[in-house]
């Protein structure tokens, strides 16, 4: 994907198998210059916010490791209830 500066990139959609939800993706550059990314719910929540990243491209290859990563995830409840 080739992006001109300031443009941000078009959200990214998928379906988390496992939890039977639409998530969007956004790209997001904070006041600090870093970058992430929220994942989105299909009602608009923002469910997770990603670390930090210096660079852009960085960013954009977290969204791709959720992407492939995500819906084979298993909860890890450390809650103790």
């Amino acid at each position: 994907m080739t992006l001109n500066v300031g443009q941000a990139p078009p959200p990214v959609y998928f379906q988390a198998a496992k939890w039977r939800i639409v998530c969007a993706v956004t790209v997001i550059r904070g006041a600090s210059g870093k970058y992430h990314f929220n994942l989105v719910a299909s009602n608009g929540q923002v469910i997770a916010i990603s670390e930090a990243y210096e660079r852009k491209q960085s960013a954009l290859h977290g969204i791709e490791s959720v992407k492939e990563n995500a819906p084979g995830a298993e909860v890890d409840d450390q809650t103790g209830e």
